[in-house]
């Protein structure tokens, strides 16, 4: 949630470009920990 937060407070040029930057490695991130959940509850 911070992130977006942060992403807002920048301009929006800013914020476009931040978001691009910060999507693969969301991705990996929430990739990374729904395997990890899944793996630790199966």
């Amino acid at each position: 949630m911070a992130i977006f937060f942060a992403v807002h407070s920048l301009r929006p040029g800013d914020g476009e470009r931040l978001f691009d930057l910060a999507k693969p490695l969301m991705q990996v991130l929430l990739g990374g920990g729904c395997l990890g959940f899944r793996l630790e509850w199966a």
